[in-house]
């Protein structure tokens, strides 16, 4: 779900770059080191039909950046952005390519309480770290003080000082408050150092998959609303 809005310098060179991924991965089918990815990822695309409402609630955008950045396979544990990031420093490839792949590879989902908002810059806190982002974001969604959003967010390529990117659909976060999921991470024996790899790699491959599946309530054109905590399942709309 993206705007029609015009993308920036930073939009650009995210998207081109993902497409570039996505290139490379068909490349890649060809060799028989990388099936264990391509039969995952088959069933995975399978099981969760991720185009976004009405299909899934897991949207292309936050499916597309989980499996290129944030799935390891083979015995190196690689995922497609490090391998192609390896390729690309010893290539010919544009040096601004080669830093939003480390950036990408560098990025993962995380929870923001957004504070406010001036123009189309959101400022947000991430919950536990309580890092502040100034963001602008690629859906159009133009935040909200106090709404909880799960998202993707990079750095500024284009301006080291300019404002980072949401990148993927925000997930906006219903019925629930910054402490609810401060008790969630306790619960979880998830400290500030441990948050990286839990929202990353998450504590199954499938784990943040299900939670949005489970706690889906409804889609605008630039936001997907859930509600719930993934370990309260009477919290979750749609748990089994």
């Amino acid at each position: 779900i993206y705007s029609s809005q015009d993308y920036g310098p930073d939009n650009k060179l995210y998207l081109i770059t993902q497409n570039m991924i996505s290139i490379f991965a068909e490349e890649l089918s060809d060799f028989r080191s990388a099936n264990a990815f391509f039969n995952a990822m088959e069933k995975f695309e399978e099981e969760y039909m991720p185009d976004g409402p009405p299909f899934s609630p897991l949207t292309r955008s936050y499916f597309s950046y989980w499996q290129s950045f944030d799935y390891p396979f083979g015995k190196a544990r690689e995922t497609l952005g490090s391998i192609f990031y390896d390729l690309a420093q010893h290539s010919k490839l544009d040096k601004r390519v080669v830093d939003a792949t480390a950036a990408l590879n560098a990025s993962r989902m995380g929870l923001y309480e957004v504070l406010e908002t001036k123009g189309k810059v959101i400022t947000s806190k991430e919950l536990l770290t309580n890092v502040i982002f100034h963001s602008t974001c690629l859906a159009g969604y133009p935040g909200k003080p106090g709404d909880l959003m799960f998202a993707r967010i990079v750095p500024s390529l284009s301006e080291p000082e300019g404002p980072s990117l949401i990148l993927t659909t925000p997930y906006i976060l219903l019925n629930s408050k910054p402490g609810d999921w401060l008790a969630f991470f306790l619960r979880q024996g998830v400290n500030e150092a441990g948050l990286y790899s839990f929202f990353k790699y998450g504590p199954t491959e499938r784990y943040w998959h299900d939670y949005i599946m489970d706690g889906y309530v409804n889609v605008t054109s630039d936001r997907v609303y859930l509600t719930g905590i993934p370990d309260v399942p009477g919290s979750l709309p749609h748990a089994g």
